[in-house]
């Protein structure tokens, strides 16, 4: 049994250690948070869906974004990453879809922050 949880820990180490570097394109990052999501355990997929969200965002692939956002249990995790991806995808020049986002974050003080940052210039 030891030797079993051992490999399944070594599998998603391998799996997700490439995470906090961008994807390549929106497929890449959906899949990314398609592998997360189906990890049984809650706290190892929350701690997987961070990486994976932030890296889509990046590239602006914004369905990966909401999906893995969806997929967050923690509600702390969740409005933080939710606050980074907003940024990002404003970075990448997708305002609109940043604003979305930022409905992801429960926290109204750290929303109405985000949003502020959204609306400057």
């Amino acid at each position: 049994m030891r030797t079993v949880c051992a490999m399944m820990a070594l599998c998603s180490l391998i799996v997700f250690a490439g995470c906090d570097q961008k994807p390549a394109n929106s497929s890449e990052a959906m899949g990314r948070v398609k592998a997360a999501i189906r990890i049984n355990n809650p706290t190892e997929r929350d701690d997987a869906l961070g990486p994976a969200c932030r890296g889509a965002a990046k590239i602006g692939a914004v369905d990966a974004v909401k999906k893995g956002l969806a997929g967050i249990g923690n509600p702390t995790l969740r409005d933080e990453v939710a606050s980074d991806s907003a940024l990002s995808l404003r970075d990448s020049g997708q305002s609109g879809a940043a604003a979305e986002v930022t409905n992801f974050i429960g926290n109204p003080t750290q929303r109405d922050n985000i949003l502020k940052k959204l609306a400057a210039p």
